[in-house]
């Protein structure tokens, strides 16, 4: 028993920054239990560089969620290298309190990464901090969020945007977003609208990876309208071709997929300019995949010309 009890606290005696790397790999709600084995431990909880807050952990006692997620970041130190904060939450939540996070994100905590997956009855609209975060370089927007670009837009390191049914406050607020991230290289839009215009321009001389969706059940009527303008797409995914108008040829594009559902009592009158639009503006493509039913128009289409051709 003496021997055990002089053997030495090799954890304890390793760098505070191997111990919060070790942390990092663990769930948030793991790696905060720490913070009862001792003083040092509850400085390197309050340091961690990723905060994954999801509400499904609390689901005992919901109320602890909002309130782990305040102390997080209300007791964590000014400057504190903060890497990623992430929140998922199925409840409706006040947007006043969210802004007070995102703010102290922006403001105290020098944030790289943001994803917020959030269930609101009516859209919350993203604080302007958000828009002139000078450090953050990925973004991921989830559910019912408005995007309001104000008047002045600074992303300067914007790498990755991900938005999931957001709604944009018009098709102007959309276009000054994406025209405004001078290094962004990975843009997904799915199942957005717009309250005012459909149509969004898509300009990006860096723009490597674009991913444009519709779920099969969102209504067609708010669907938007994609002008691209990005030469430099290495991946492009499509899934309603009829929406989208391609500006300029990629001439680095690998890997196409055109993915477009219709509907089986639609396929004799699809139309078929724009599909053919987008495939003649990427003549370069090494892989192209025509998916769903756009093969079966793919395949019409073919043996109609070719027909014409032999006659």
């Amino acid at each position: 028993m003496r021997r055990l009890l002089s053997n030495p606290d090799r954890i304890s005696d390793l760098p505070d920054s191997l111990l919060l790397h070790i942390l990092s790999f663990l769930p948030l709600k793991s790696a905060a239990l720490t913070s009862s084995l001792s003083n040092r431990w509850k400085h390197l909880c309050l340091s961690l560089p990723n905060l994954d807050f999801n509400h499904e952990d609390f689901t005992a006692n919901p109320t602890n969620f909002f309130k782990c997620v305040d102390h997080l970041l209300t007791a964590r130190r000014n400057n504190a290298v903060l890497d990623r904060f992430s929140i998922a939450c199925s409840e409706d939540m006040d947007a006043g309190r969210v802004d007070f996070w995102l703010c102290r994100l922006v403001g105290c905590y020098n944030v790289k990464v943001i994803n917020l997956s959030l269930d609101f009855t009516d859209p919350y609209r993203l604080p302007t901090q958000v828009y002139q975060c000078e450090t953050l370089e990925a973004l991921t927007l989830n559910s019912n969020i408005l995007i309001d670009v104000p008047e002045i837009l600074t992303l300067p390191r914007l790498g990755v945007l991900e938005l999931c049914g957001v709604v944009f406050s018009s098709s102007e607020s959309g276009d000054k977003l994406l025209s405004n991230c001078p290094v962004l290289e990975r843009l997904v839009i799915q199942d957005c609208s717009c309250l005012s215009g459909n149509r969004v321009n898509i300009v990006g001389s860096g723009l490597k990876t674009l991913r444009l969706q519709y779920s099969e059940f969102f209504d067609e009527e708010f669907e938007l309208m994609f002008v691209i303008d990005a030469p430099a797409v290495v991946n492009l995914y499509i899934n309603r071709s009829k929406g989208v108008e391609i500006k300029s040829r990629m001439p680095f594009l690998e890997m196409a997929t055109i993915d477009d559902y219709v509907e089986q009592r639609e396929l004799s009158t699809v139309r078929t300019d724009r599909l053919f639009g987008i495939v003649e503006m990427i003549p370069h493509v090494r892989r192209l995949t025509l998916c769903s039913d756009a093969v079966v128009v793919g395949i019409i289409i073919f043996f109609i010309f070719g027909y014409l051709y032999d006659n």
